[in-house]
């Protein structure tokens, strides 16, 4: 009983840091691919 507790416990923690860690690189590569998008508009603008 006690040992599946803190294997429950563990899996739930390393699902949270790769949920963590992907919403990470999601948001960076939103955030590079706007700023991707607004260089090539100035560029076409120019």
């Amino acid at each position: 009983m006690d040992v599946s507790k803190t294997n429950i416990k563990k899996s739930f923690k390393r699902t949270f840091v790769v949920l963590i860690f992907s919403a990470i690189i999601t948001f960076c590569a939103i955030y590079y691919f706007s700023i991707f998008q607004t260089k090539q508009f100035e560029l076409s603008y120019l």
